[in-house]
């Protein structure tokens, strides 16, 4: 593997590369011991304001459709971009809150959560709420959403490795890593396990999701951004802000290709993989939306 550097590029919006190289990291395994804690939902509520919100430029998160016919992005500022067969169903542009860090979809494809990084979690079209963290002494960020695949609940992850479980999404464990930042979560296609991933190292598999081994990042630069677990809950892809995708060894874990060969000037921030598990979207910063596999191209913000 060739080093890997801190700068960050810029993805140009609408490119849809789909031939790569397969990345192999150092792999790992090792056998560890998680204790089972009991989390209980806090519910928050929200007060609109005509007030408008700071603006934060980076688009942090993509969500599918059910049928990968569609998807939705979301900005920091809360803004949210619908394309293909995604309908919009609201946002948080104008209203004042926390920088938001995600989107996730409801399972019927008629609407969707986001969250900020203060634990807040706002709902839009059938996505219903089923608590937050914003009420929670949190030491930490938030930095991840992931909804359970009934839609009657979701994860929050934060960046010191806290996992908080709404409604009917079970809390199975965590690993603390003091010398690095929690990134990203991803359910098992049951919803009775997830994957947690570190900006240096990952994944971590909890409940029914199956690790085939941990990817260790060259000098333990903090690369890392997104995890997406595969259809059979068995392995999982990892992508960095190069768009470099890191998939597993095993069998079902196909590499569909990178962004990383693109000239960039942002950077990569989230990783989604389509319905059929054969392809997957990556994010830019700037609203560059990229294909591999069989994921299609809806459109990008410029």
């Amino acid at each position: 593997m060739r080093p890997i550097g801190r700068q960050p590029g810029r993805p140009e919006a609408g490119r849809t590369p789909r031939s790569g190289r397969r990345r192999c990291g150092r792999l790992i395994t090792f056998p560890f011991v998680v204790s089972a804690v009991l989390l209980v939902a806090v519910h928050s509520s929200v007060t609109a304001s005509t007030t408008t919100a700071p603006y934060w430029s980076e688009w942090r998160d993509l969500a599918t459709t059910p049928a990968g016919d569609g998807y939705w992005l979301a900005q920091e500022s809360g803004r949210v971009a619908a394309f293909g067969a995604a309908e919009h169903h609201g946002d948080r542009f104008e209203l004042p809150h926390e920088p938001m860090i995600g989107i996730a979809a409801a399972p019927d494809g008629k609407g969707y959560w986001l969250a900020a990084a203060d634990g807040g979690v706002f709902t839009f079209g059938t996505a219903r709420f089923y608590g937050s963290a914003a009420e929670l002494p949190l030491v930490a960020p938030v930095v991840a959403i992931e909804p359970t695949p009934t839609g009657r609940g979701y994860w929050l992850l934060a960046s010191d490795g806290g996992v908080f479980g709404f409604g009917d999404a079970p809390f199975l464990g965590r690993v603390a890593n003091e010398e690095a930042e929690a990134v990203a979560l991803a359910a098992s296609p049951s919803g009775s396990g997830y994957f947690i991933t570190y900006s240096n190292f990952g994944p971590f598999a909890f409940g029914d999701a199956v690790s085939d081994g941990q990817l260790v990042t060259p000098h333990g630069d903090e690369i890392l951004v997104d995890v997406e677990s595969t259809r059979s809950g068995r392995g999982a892809w990892l992508a960095d802000f190069r768009g470099t995708v890191y998939a597993g060894t095993t069998a079902g874990v196909s590499h569909y290709g990178d962004a990383d060969h693109i000239d960039l000037q942002g950077r990569i921030t989230a990783m989604t993989r389509t319905p059929s598990g054969n392809g997957y979207w990556l994010l830019g910063s700037d609203g560059g939306v990229f294909t591999f596999g069989d994921a299609r191209f809806f459109g990008s913000r410029p």
